[in-house]
């Protein structure tokens, strides 16, 4: 399990390379737990071909899903999907297509999403490592956070999303790109 979400009704979502769970059925890589432990029959397992790195809560009981998958629940999705309440994929975000891991999420006030990870390309467009997409998912372009030099070491970074619109980035391996910063860099949006 490399990540876990408490929900509102007490309920936890677990997110992973998971493989099986309870030793019950086979499951992808998020699956919803309920207060006494067992898997919750009432959300089924959203299968992933890979594993969930980061689940946010966005509003109206959806949920906002990054990782190195390719597929969720036997449709093309890479690296972040919507999902609605029952866990089933919501149709009306867009694909960004990053070419690798999305291994954090933060979602600013107004809505706009910001991600991290070691990819590269992001909605058709080079953008390294860090990245903001509108609600829906499109690529916004006037976010133009550089730090290049995450990705020659692999190394997953987190971001934070601050008050008025700014962006932390926490990495250990920021010192190549920003020399006076080794592990957060703060981006104005």
């Amino acid at each position: 399990i490399t990540t876990v979400l408490l929900l509102d009704d007490g309920r936890l979502l677990a997110g992973g390379p998971l493989r099986q769970y309870f030793r019950a059925r086979r499951l992808g890589g998020l699956v919803a737990v309920a207060a006494n432990g067992a898997t919750d029959p009432a959300v089924p397992a959203t299968l992933v071909t890979g594993a969930v790195s980061s689940v946010v809560p966005l509003p109206a009981g959806k949920l906002l899903v990054g990782g190195t998958f390719s597929r969720v629940d036997g449709v093309k999705r890479t690296a972040l999907v919507r999902l609605n309440p029952n866990g089933s994929l919501d149709p009306t975000f867009i694909d960004p297509g990053a070419n690798d891991a999305i291994s954090s999420l933060a979602v600013q006030g107004d809505g706009r999403i910001v991600v991290a990870g070691i990819f590269t390309r992001i909605g058709g467009t080079t953008q390294e490592v860090l990245a903001r997409l509108s609600p829906d998912g499109v690529l916004d372009p006037t976010f133009q956070a550089r730090a290049v030099a995450l990705r020659s070491t692999g190394t997953a970074p987190v971001v934070v999303a601050l008050a008025e619109g700014r962006v932390l980035l926490v990495s250990p391996n920021l010192s190549s790109f920003l020399p006076n910063q080794r592990l957060l860099a703060r981006f104005h949006a």
